[in-house]
C-alpha cells in the first residue's frame, strides 16, 4: 500500500515539506544503495516507499510525476486532478489515514469520490466524518465557504456521517441547511463560521419534517457588531434556526453577536442545549419554544438584550380532540445567566426551573406563566406542574433603569402567573369552580392542556417555589459601569444608567404571582433588599396555597403583601402564612427610622401588608426592624387568624418611643422576645431584656419581660375564697405595663366567680 502524503493538508496546513517527488528508476533492483523515499519504478508503474532496505508498502503510480505537481498545486479541491491509475482495485492511502478504493462507476463530488484515469472513480473508504476541506472549504475567514459546506452536508447525508469543520475560520455569505446530520467543529476556540452580511444565519431550516440533528464544538459571529441594531424578526439574523425536527443537540456552541435570537430550536419533538455559550445579541440566547421535551442545561448566557433562555408553549402546537393541546415537559437547570432578562416560560407544563445563577438580569430573574394579551401566540394555556428550586436570583434591574428600546417597567426576582379564568362558552362557570346549572363542580383536568386565545382556563396548578436566593446586593451608584461590570447591554448598544436606589426601589418585586393559582407552595427562600419581598396581591383566586420558612429582610414596603382582588375572585380557603422570618430593616437605615432604632407614624414597612378580599391563617412567624407587624389591624381582626408568633423588639406603651417594632398585633396570642433595639448603645444593643414566656404560669409571673394588654393563663386553677366570703378561680393575669418590672402595679388578676 502506498503512503501517499495528503495533498490538502500541503495546501491547507502549509506542510508542503511532507511531500516528495518520487525518484524515477526502472525496476525494484536499482533501488539497492538508494537512500529512503518514495521511489516510482517504471517497468511495473508502481510506486513504493523504500525504507533504505526494503520496500515497505507499494500501489499504482501516477500518470506521470507531472500528474501528482498538479494535483500539489491545486486550489480548489481533490476531485480536480486524477488520483492515480486504474491499475489496481486497492487504491492509495492518504497521511490522514483515509483509503481511496477505485469503482467502476460512481459521480465525483468534489470530496470523497474523485475521477480515476482510465475512468472510473476513486472513492474515500468508508470514515465516520466528512471534512469540509474535502469538498472545498478554505477556512481562511476570507473566502465564502458556505457552498462548501452545504456540499459536504448534502454527500454526509447521504452516507450517513457527519460533518467535521477543523480548525479555521469559515465566511458563511448564506445558510446552510443542516439536514439530518451531526455537524461538529475542533472546539468552540478553534473552529469559527462568521457571517458576512445580515439577514441569514449560519445554520437553518424550517421543515419540512426531519428526523435529528447536532451542531457541536464551534463558535458562531453573528453581524451585530458590525451591523448595529436588531435584525429581521422573521428569524433570518438568527445564526442556528431549527424547526420541525424529531431531535435536535446543541452542544458546546459559542454565538456571539447575533442581531437576533441566537440560538433558536422550535416545534419539535424534543431539543437540547448544552454547554454552550451565547453572549452579545439583540435577542433571547436560547428560544426552545413549542417543543414537547426541552432541555437547557450547563450554558453560560451573557449580555443579550431579551430572555437568555425562553420555553414557551405556541398557539399552533398539535391540535386532537378539538383542541390545540399541549404536551411538554422542561428543564433548565445549572445555566449562568448575566445581563440578560433570565429565563423566561410561558405556559409551562411540567417544568423544573432549578439551580440556575442568574447576576443582573434586566426586568425578571426567572418569570414562568402570566397572561399574554389577545392575539398573542406565546403561553395561551395553563401552566401545570411547576418546580423553581435551587435558583440564585442577585441584582435584578429595572428595565424602567435601563432603558433602551427592547425594556419595560418591571423588577422581578422570581415571577410566577397563570391567564386569568374563562369558562367555555355557553357554561356558567370556568374550569374548577361550582356549575349552578349543572349542580357540580366543572373538572379542571379536561381543560389543562387547552391551548388557544380564546379557550376555557383553568388556572395555574401546582407551584413549588422553594429555596431560591433573591437578593440585591449591589450599592447604589451614579453610573451601572460604577459596578466594575462595564455597561449595561442592549440591542442598541451598551447604555450607563443611574443605578441610584437600586436597593428596595423601583418597585422591586422579589417572589410575584398573579392570576389564578391553587395548590402552591412558597419555601424556603431567602429574599433581601426588595421593596417587597414576596408579593401575593395580584393573585386572583387562591386555594392551597401556602408561605412556609422563608427568611424576608431589608423590605422597604412589605415582607408579604396580601392585598387587593374583587368578591368575584375570593380565595377558596385562607393563604397559610407559617415559620417564616420577617426583618424589615436590621441595618437601621430605613425612610422614616431615626439612628436610635425608632419609628415614624406612617413611614416604613409592614411586615405583612393586608387588604381586599385576602385571608390568612399567620402563625409560628418572627418578627423584627419593621414599623409595623401588619399594615391593617382592622382588616386582620376580620379576616386572617393569628398565632405563636414570635415579636422582636423594644416596646413602650408609648408607640413612638418603641424601638424595632412601633406598631404590635396579636401580643395576647404571640411570644414576645425584648432585646435593646439602640444601635447608639454601643454596650448594650442587640442584648435579650427578657421574653414573655410561655403564655401560662402556677403564679403571677415574677420574671420576664412582657406588654401591656398580655394575658398569662393560670395553669393550676383552684377555688379560693376572698375575705367577703366569696368563692373564684383566678383565670390568670393581665398586664398593666409594657416592661420587664413585676410590681403589684404591673399585673391584675382575672377572676371567675365561683357559685
Amino acid at each position: 500500500m502506498v503512503n501517499i502524503p495528503d495533498l490538502i493538508a500541503v495546501q491547507r496546513e502549509a506542510d508542503a515539506a511532507a511531500v516528495r517527488e518520487p525518484v524515477a528508476v526502472a525496476d525494484e533492483a536499482a533501488l539497492a544503495g538508494r537512500p529512503a523515499g518514495q521511489y516510482s519504478l517504471s517497468t511495473t508503474s508502481e510506486l513504493v516507499a523504500w525504507n533504505g532496505a526494503a520496500i515497505t508498502s507499494r500501489g499504482p503510480a501516477p500518470a506521470s510525476a507531472s500528474a501528482l505537481a498538479g494535483v500539489r498545486a491545486t486550489v480548489g479541491n481533490l476531485g480536480t486532478a486524477a488520483l492515480a491509475t486504474r491499475a489496481q482495485a486497492d487504491g492509495p492511502q492518504l497521511a490522514d489515514g483515509s483509503r481511496w478504493l477505485w469503482q467502476a462507476e460512481g459521480a465525483a463530488d468534489g470530496g470523497v469520490i474523485v475521477a480515476a484515469q482510465g475512468g472510473g472513480v476513486w472513492r474515500r473508504e468508508a470514515t465516520d466524518s466528512y471534512n469540509v476541506r474535502w469538498f472545498g472549504a478554505v477556512g481562511d475567514g476570507l473566502a465564502d465557504d458556505a457552498a462548501a459546506v452545504r456540499r459536504t452536508v448534502v454527500a454526509a447525508e447521504a452516507a450517513g456521517v457527519a460533518v467535521y469543520l477543523p480548525a479555521g475560520t469559515y465566511r458563511f455569505k448564506s445558510a446552510v441547511d443542516p439536514l439530518n446530520c451531526t455537524i461538529y467543529g475542533a472546539g468552540m476556540a478553534r473552529t469559527h463560521i462568521v457571517l458576512d452580511t445580515p439577514g441569514y444565519g449560519a445554520f437553518q431550516v424550517v421543515g419540512p419534517q426531519r428526523q435529528s440533528v447536532t451542531i457541536r464544538d464551534l463558535h458562531i459571529e453573528g453581524t451585530l457588531s458590525r451591523y448595529p441594531g436588531m435584525g429581521n424578526d422573521d428569524g433570518r439574523d438568527t445564526p442556528i434556526s431549527l424547526y420541525f425536527y424529531q431531535s435536535i443537540e446543541i452542544d458546546r456552541v459559542r454565538v456571539s453577536h447575533a442581531k437576533q435570537i441566537s440560538i433558536r430550536a422550535q416545534r419539535s419533538i424534543q431539543a437540547r442545549v448544552t454547554n454552550c455559550i451565547v453572549e452579545y445579541g439583540a435577542r433571547d440566547g436560547i428560544m426552545m419554544s413549542s417543543t414537547q421535551i426541552i432541555v437547557a442545561t450547563g450554558n453560560i448566557i451573557r449580555h443579550v438584550d431579551d430572555d437568555a433562555i425562553s420555553a414557551h408553549s405556541e398557539i399552533w402546537e398539535a391540535k386532537d380532540d378539538g383542541f390545540p393541546k399541549v404536551r411538554r415537559s422542561i428543564l433548565i437547570a445549572n445555566n449562568l445567566i448575566e445581563d440578560a432578562k433570565g429565563v423566561r416560560a410561558l405556559g409551562p407544563v411540567a417544568t423544573s426551573v432549578l439551580n440556575n445563577v442568574i447576576v443582573r438580569p434586566k426586568e425578571h430573574g426567572i418569570s414562568v406563566g402570566h397572561t399574554m394579551p389577545a392575539g398573542a401566540v406565546e403561553g395561551q394555556n395553563d401552566p401545570i406542574g411547576v418546580i423553581v428550586a435551587g435558583n440564585i436570583v442577585l441584582d435584578v434591574m429595572s428595565g424602567q433603569m435601563i432603558g433602551g428600546a427592547n425594556s419595560a417597567a418591571e423588577c422581578r426576582g422570581i415571577s410566577v402567573g397563570a391567564v386569568s379564568l374563562q369558562a367555555e362558552t355557553g357554561k356558567d362557570a370556568a374550569p374548577g369552580q361550582y356549575s349552578k346549572t349543572a349542580q357540580a363542580f366543572v373538572r379542571p383536568e379536561d381543560y389543562w392542556y387547552a391551548n388557544g386565545n380564546t379557550l376555557p382556563r383553568a388556572g395555574g396548578r401546582f407551584f413549588q417555589i422553594v429555596g431560591n436566593v433573591v437578593a440585591q446586593t449591589l450599592p447604589d451608584v451614579a453610573r451601572y459601569s460604577d459596578w466594575g461590570y462595564g455597561r449595561a447591554w442592549t440591542c442598541a448598544g451598551e447604555l450607563d444608567p443611574n443605578c441610584a436606589g437600586h436597593i428596595g426601589g423601583y418597585d422591586a418585586q422579589g417572589i410575584y404571582l398573579e392570576g389564578p393559582l391553587a395548590d402552591v407552595r412558597i419555601d424556603g427562600n431567602t429574599v433581601y433588599g426588595m421593596t417587597v419581598g414576596i408579593n401575593l396581591s395580584a393573585v386572583e383566586s387562591a386555594a392551597r396555597l401556602h408561605v412556609l420558612s422563608n427568611i424576608l429582610t431589608r423590605f422597604t414596603q412589605a415582607g408579604l403583601a396580601l392585598q387587593g382582588g374583587t368578591l368575584a375572585q375570593r380565595p377558596a380557603v385562607p393563604v397559610v402564612v407559617t415559620g417564616n422570618t420577617f426583618d424589615g430593616d436590621p441595618l437601621v437605615v430605613a425612610d422614616g427610622r431615626t439612628g436610635d432604632g425608632r419609628w415614624a407614624e406612617t413611614v416604613g414597612p409592614a411586615a405583612l401588608a393586608v387588604g381586599g378580599v385576602w385571608e390568612y391563617a399567620v402563625e409560628g412567624n418572627r418578627f423584627r426592624n419593621v414599623r409595623a407587624v401588619i399594615s391593617d389591624r382592622a382588616h386582620a381582626d376580620g379576616h386572617g387568624t393569628w398565632g405563636r408568633n414570635t415579636l422582636i423588639c423594644q416596646p413602650r406603651d408609648d408607640d413612638s418611643q418603641s424601638r424595632g417594632i412601633r406598631y404590635l398585633y396579636g401580643v395576647t396570642q404571640a411570644h414576645l422576645v425584648a432585646e435593646n433595639g439602640n444601635p447608639q448603645d454601643v454596650s448594650g444593643f442587640g442584648k435579650l431584656l427578657g421574653t414573655s414566656g410561655s403564655g401560662e404560669s402556677s403564679t403571677r409571673p415574677g420574671t420576664g419581660y412582657y406588654l401591656k394588654g398580655q394575658f398569662v393563663r393560670n395553669s393550676n386553677p383552684t377555688v379560693q375564697t376572698d375575705s367577703a366570703g366569696n368563692r373564684f378561680l383566678t383565670l390568670g393575669w393581665v398586664r398593666q405595663t409594657t416592661e420587664g418590672t413585676h410590681g403589684a402595679a404591673d399585673w391584675a388578676e382575672a377572676r371567675a366567680a365561683v357559685t
